[in-house]
């Protein structure tokens, strides 16, 4: 009969064999997405490696690494910050075409204010010549 003593050393020996193999799996998978120049954070991960999110979190040395590899690679818009750029260029390409319009009305407006008042000085020689 095997005694609980050894199978607690045996179950402790699979358990660390289990998480090396994790570890080694995850730094594959961030040189993977390295080379690859793709975004590094937890989903990537767990994706590329195989590993579960939950084990990710879980395990400290791999929490670390992937939150300073997450903070260092900045490069690679997220989905929020491609929209957000997308709605400026489009915010300033609408201020620039209307800053135009309206550049575009003034000058009519000016024209037709002009036209006015030649309208009343024609009408005003008009009633002066009709007196």
């Amino acid at each position: 009969m095997v005694s609980t003593n050894s199978m607690h050393t045996h179950l402790k020996h699979i358990h660390e064999l289990k998480r090396k193999r994790s570890i080694q799996k995850v730094q594959e998978a961030i040189e993977l997405l390295t080379d690859q120049k793709e975004k590094i954070n937890f989903n990537s991960i767990s994706k590329a490696s195989g590993v579960s999110k939950a084990t990710l979190y879980k395990n400290p040395e791999i929490r670390a690494l992937i939150e300073k590899l997450r903070k260092q690679n900045p490069t690679v818009p997220t989905l929020l910050q491609i929209r957000r750029e997308k709605e400026e260029k489009f915010k300033g390409i609408m201020i620039s075409a209307l800053k135009k319009k309206i550049k575009i009305l003034e000058e009519e407006n000016n024209e037709l204010r002009e036209e006015l008042n030649q309208a009343y000085k024609c009408l005003e020689k008009y009633r002066n010549s009709a007196s």
